[in-house]
């Protein structure tokens, strides 16, 4: 029998396993999406660890991690007052837990907690390659908004913006 999946705020002794599940989703999703010479720096383990504690550290950013009984398989990370409104800057689960209803729960959570603070819209970028995330943020409602290079790699690759204008849906799916 599966334990059931519990959405957490993240700690800082989360650190560790956020990287890792990063690093590991970055190597099986975009080594055939991203340059070898951009994705390294991504994969890099000292420089994924420094980001999170940075990150968890931000009283700013939101960070919910899924955690079944023995370990955390899933993060998703918000920055509510970005300047376009709230933004989802990472969603990752490890690969071994996709398709599972991970993802989901993770992005329903963080609407969740936005509508109770009053907002009531969501972006994020995603690589316009990755059919399979693209298709998971459609089927949720996400509206195709835009699409341009990204920030972090604007030479190398190319983004789409999905958003949803009515939070208050999505919280509820």
């Amino acid at each position: 029998m599966t334990s059931p999946t519990v959405v957490r705020s993240a700690r800082s002794a989360d650190r560790d396993v956020l990287a890792t599940i990063k690093i590991a989703s970055w190597t099986s999703t975009y080594a055939l999406l991203v340059p070898h010479h951009v994705l390294t720096s991504f994969i890099d383990p000292a420089r994924q660890l420094d980001a999170f504690e940075r990150l968890l550290a931000d009283p700013s950013q939101r960070v919910l991690v899924a955690e079944d009984v023995d370990r955390v398989v899933g993060f998703i990370t918000c920055e509510p007052a970005h300047a376009d409104g709230p933004y989802v800057d990472s969603l990752h689960i490890a690969p071994d837990r996709r398709s599972t209803g991970i993802g989901r729960r993770l992005l329903v959570a963080v609407a969740a907690s936005l509508v109770t603070e009053g907002f009531d819209t969501l972006h994020l970028h995603v690589l316009e390659g990755n059919a399979r995330a693209r298709s998971f943020y459609e089927q949720l409602g996400g509206r195709l908004a835009g699409r341009g290079a990204a920030e972090w790699a604007p030479d190398d690759v190319i983004e789409v913006t999905y958003r949803w204008d009515d939070l208050g849906s999505l919280s509820q799916v």
